[in-house]
């Protein structure tokens, strides 16, 4: 044991108690619908997959979207601005 090392002597009973409330403890957080099990994107105030869809079609096109030689997906962006314009 390294020096100034905690060390703790854990009774039975306490691992006792453990081994009967973790498992509870456990389905409880299982059952917890609030945040973050279950949130929408509208609670967060994120887009949905349509509305991403939707804003990613405004700047690129199918037509722009590529595999390369290596099988990595690509997209073509000469004809992309960069919202300067």
């Amino acid at each position: 044991m390294s020096v100034g090392a905690k060390t703790r002597n854990i009774s039975a009973a306490v691992v006792a108690e453990l081994k009967l409330t973790v498992p509870q403890k456990f389905e409880v957080h299982l059952e917890d619908q609030e945040n973050p099990h279950n949130v929408t994107a509208e609670q967060v105030g994120a887009y949905t997959k349509t509305e991403m869809d939707n804003k990613l079609a405004e700047c690129v096109k199918l037509t722009d979207i590529y595999v390369d030689a290596e099988n990595y997906l690509c997209i073509n962006t000469e004809r992309i601005s960069d919202g300067q314009d």
